[in-house]
């Protein structure tokens, strides 16, 4: 299986060194990495050189004209391989991070495989949050018809020819911030099934204000459920999402251990 690794930025080009670096230990060697950046493509063309990184293609964006979709649906249609996965431009990975994916969709047909992202202390050191451990427990094993919540693109991988059949991400989300569940629910309604393998692990290198992280998404939200007004499980879910970022407890639910 031939896996294409998207990344889509809009990052200083020097944040990403230590990202492409971690791809150059991988275990798997059947992969490419397709960049989509709102950066300085050039500088970033050099820095791959450097790295001695053959396998790595960057397509710019002119800045301010793309968001989150735009770029991933960029890097989509430059894809080949049977296996897209989507990871982010602060996300370093485990050695082997793509042997792990490939493992599972060798396993499963249909497969949407969500690995395990750790989380930055202010010390330096990693950590798995309290909502990443009971959504694996809940929603992936107990409630598998709404495991569209615990989909993420910073550690996510698809078939291709699944993620072509929902037609790619819905552009007209702002930046970033729930097109990543939209997009889940549509695979699982065209028959994915989301596998969870928390052995494909990738690491934080940024620490998130949360709160306001998720203050700036709350359209984005209210978009989505406006897209499946007849779902009570979308309803709720966004209910419940902008009842704690109006209270504030975002940050308990994400970043608690």
């Amino acid at each position: 299986m031939w896996v294409d690794v998207i990344i889509a930025t809009n990052r200083p080009v020097l944040n990403l060194i230590p990202v492409l670096e971690s791809y150059k230990e991988q275990s798997y060697k059947d992969f490419s990495i397709i960049i989509v950046t709102e950066g300085e493509k050039d500088s970033l063309i050099d820095i791959c050189s450097e790295l001695e990184m053959g396998n790595v293609h960057i397509y710019s964006i002119p800045k301010g004209t793309s968001n989150a979709g735009i770029s991933r649906n960029k890097g989509i249609g430059y894809a080949s391989g049977d296996i897209i996965l989507f990871s982010d431009d602060d996300m370093v990975v485990s050695p082997d991070f793509i042997e792990e994916h490939v493992k599972s969709h060798k396993k499963h047909k249909n497969a949407i495989i969500r690995g395990l992202r750790y989380q930055k202390r202010e010390d330096g050191s990693f950590y798995v949050t309290r909502w990443e451990k009971e959504a694996i427990k809940y929603w992936i094993s107990e409630k598998k018809h709404i495991a569209w919540v615990y989909f993420v693109t910073s550690n996510v991988s698809i078939q291709r020819n699944l993620i072509n059949k929902v037609g790619g991400f819905d552009t007209n989300f702002k930046w970033s911030g729930c097109e990543d569940t939209d997009i889940a629910y549509r695979l699982i309604e065209a028959g994915g099934e989301l596998i969870v393998n928390e052995n494909a692990i990738n690491y934080h290198l940024g620490i998130d204000d949360v709160q306001s992280k998720f203050e700036k998404r709350c359209d984005n939200f209210k978009y989505f459920q406006s897209k499946f007004p007849d779902d009570p499980f979308v309803k709720l879910f966004v209910c419940l999402t902008l009842r704690a970022i109006e209270q504030d407890k975002i940050i308990q639910i994400f970043t608690e251990e």
